[in-house]
């Protein structure tokens, strides 16, 4: 299944010689003790650089609750619900705890990009509705570029899946009015750098004006604004138009300063394969909020964030009669085969750092 790519793509590392290896300590001569402490110094920066990578900060432990509640309607409707969960992957570890259910739901897999997601269907017959408590306990680590030189290969299924456009990242057209063909770099990771900072120079986070938030790549070039879907979709299209196998993740925020509280909104990312370093992530709207890490987020991710689906224009599992959605990352209900308005679904998620103790 493609959510199993973060880890089924062939690798074959080459050995790097550890530089403590060629560490020594100096006994006699005059300058012994100064000789030792240079190298005593060097070590200590060493060690540091290597720890740093894998410090308490690269992961983050939190128990996630979400809470659906739908109004109740007419006796006799027929309900169906998909509901995202959060995805394990080789950074990603998940289990779940169904706490409450009004109905019976059960675990489901779209053929497509292979997201999870529960299921359940029945009638809505009670005069408070259907309310449903879901608790993860989830374990996010660090996405940090390491260095290595790997050789990564990329199916030929997995490379037409994450080549294709969708209804709103096409492949050419407007977008790529933005690049300088006869100026792009050979190597494909030096091209996404540089559609990396393209997208990061046209566009401006702004969630003031309307139109933002449905990931429409021409919309973004366009208007030169947006939020997280518009910086990635235009980022997508550019790389899928070069030939740079892409795909979207959306899930959302952890506060980095707060131990526990309520997610206000979803958050979206790319990830873009090459053979050299297998997949790789960007964050474009974080480093345009940050522009100090506008380096970190060209092929790092941070803990502060859950990832709940992959890909866009979802068909989900059973089908829904509706079209397919642009993204998945909050449920989706019908009611007589007809999509029932966000109005009606009341749906918040709420999370705490489980090394901090649970909230009373």
């Amino acid at each position: 299944m493609p959510h199993e790519h973060f880890d089924a793509i062939e690798k074959h590392k080459s050995v790097q010689e550890n530089p403590l290896n060629q560490c020594y300590f100096p006994e006699t001569g005059p300058h012994s003790f100064r000789r030792w402490m240079l190298w005593f110094v060097v070590v200590i920066c060493l060690v540091h650089d290597c720890v740093r990578g894998i410090d308490t900060d690269s992961v983050r432990n939190i128990q996630l609750k979400a809470e659906l509640k739908i109004r109740p309607a007419q006796s006799g409707h027929q309900i169906k619900i998909w509901i995202p969960v959060p995805q394990s992957s080789s950074i990603q570890t998940v289990t779940q705890e169904v706490r409450h259910e009004s109905l019976p739901l059960r675990r489901s897999t779209e053929k497509r990009f292979g997201n999870s997601m529960l299921y359940g269907r029945g009638p809505i017959s009670t005069a408070d509705g259907l309310n449903f408590e879901i608790v993860w306990h989830i374990t996010r680590q660090e996405s940090r570029a390491n260095g290595e030189q790997e050789i990564h290969i990329l199916s030929d299924e997995t490379r037409a899946l994450w080549m294709t456009g969708s209804k709103k990242v096409p492949i050419g057209g407007r977008p790529l009015e933005l690049i300088d063909a006869a100026k792009l770099p050979v190597d494909s990771r030096d091209r996404a750098r540089m559609f990396y900072h393209r997208v990061l120079d046209h566009l401006s986070y702004d969630k003031s004006r309307p139109g933002y938030g449905t990931g429409d790549a021409v919309w973004a070039c366009e208007s030169r604004f947006g939020n997280c879907t518009d910086f990635h979709s235009l980022f997508m299209s550019l790389a899928r138009s070069h030939n740079i196998p892409a795909r979207f993740e959306i899930g959302y925020s952890l506060p980095r300063n707060k131990t526990t509280g309520r997610l206000s909104g979803y958050h979206c990312w790319a990830w873009f394969f090459e053979n050299r370093n297998g997949w790789t992530p960007v964050d474009i709207s974080e480093a345009e909020k940050n522009p100090e890490q506008v380096e970190y987020c060209f092929g790092n991710l941070s803990v502060d964030r859950v990832g709940f689906s992959i890909g866009r224009d979802l068909i989900l599992e059973p089908p829904q009669k509706g079209p397919p959605l642009n993204y998945f990352v909050k449920p989706y209900v019908e009611a007589d085969g007809m999509s029932v308005d966000d109005v009606d679904v009341y749906f918040s998620l709420s999370f705490f750092d489980i090394d901090t103790g649970a909230p009373e």
